[in-house]
C-alpha cells in the first residue's frame, strides 16, 4: 500500500501548497520537494499537439 505525507506547507495567492511530498510503499521511500508552482499557466494550441515518435 503507498502513502503519501505532505509537509512544509506554503501559501501562494491564497492557496495552500505543499513544498515537501513523502511517498512510502513498503519499505521504500521516497521525499519530493517542490520548489514552484504555476498558476492558470497560459497554453497554446500546440501544446496539446501529439509529439512525434
Amino acid at each position: 500500500m503507498e502513502t503519501s505525507a505532505y509537509t512544509s506547507y506554503n501559501t501562494i495567492d491564497g492557496v495552500v501548497f505543499p513544498a515537501t511530498e513523502i511517498q512510502t510503499n513498503g519499505v521504500q521511500k521516497s521525499n519530493i520537494s517542490y520548489t514552484s508552482y504555476t498558476i492558470n499557466p497560459d497554453f497554446t494550441d500546440n501544446d496539446w499537439d501529439i509529439p512525434a515518435l
